[in-house]
């Protein structure tokens, strides 16, 4: 296995790891400060799968998916902020 650099850091308050989209792998989520339309939040995907073993890509996605307009007061590091299982489907 060779390791590869990574731009993710852990130990950044505004960054967590959590399973987005529900697939049972964890993605590796970030608040950006942003722009003047706000801050972003940037989900870098797990490329891994679970239902096969082959030779597809896999770690984290090196492009996010970015949501803009995010509220500027949002931080992970907020006691306020909380995960949920908005969906309902106990993941």
């Amino acid at each position: 296995m060779v390791p590869y650099p990574s731009n993710f850091r852990l130990s950044d308050p505004n960054s967590t790891l959590t399973d987005i989209d529900g697939d049972g792998l964890v993605d590796f989520v970030r608040i950006d400060d942003g722009d003047i339309t706000g801050k972003q939040i940037q989900i870098f995907g797990n490329n891994s799968r679970l239902d096969r073993n082959d030779t597809s890509p896999r770690g984290f996605a090196t492009v996010p998916k970015t949501l803009f307009s995010a509220p500027r007061a949002i931080s992970f590091s907020s006691p306020a902020v909380r995960m949920t299982d908005s969906g309902g489907s106990c993941l």
